[in-house]
């Protein structure tokens, strides 16, 4: 089955493209009990560049001006709600916040 724009999958899980890595990349919005939680998937596979510098994209992506302004909005979006992100190319816990810093962003592992 495949999905167009954010997909409300029940129980607090909506699917949300994120375009520009691979053919589908999405990511996981998850919410109850007043809390959320984005695991993004690939949107950013190294932390120290990519917070930084959200322009440098890497040999996957299939539209790299695409992720470029996924991953800008997504950060843009994390840093200015607060909300926290997952994803598997961080470092442990793999999870955090997002704060904006000038034109680049910092990446604030949960404690």
């Amino acid at each position: 089955m495949t999905y167009q724009g954010e997909t409300d999958l029940g129980d607090g899980l909506v699917l949300v493209p994120l375009p520009g890595h691979t053919p589908g990349h999405s990511g996981l919005r998850i919410a109850g009990g007043g809390k959320e939680l984005w695991i993004i998937g690939d949107a950013i596979i190294s932390e120290v560049l990519q917070f930084r510098n959200p322009e440098i994209t890497y040999g996957l992506d299939i539209d790299p001006q695409q992720a470029i302004k996924t991953r800008r909005d997504l950060l843009t979006r994390l840093a200015e709600s607060g909300t926290p992100l997952a994803a598997t190319h961080l470092s442990y816990p793999g999870m955090g916040h997002v704060t904006q810093d000038g034109d680049g962003f910092i990446f604030k592992p949960l404690s």
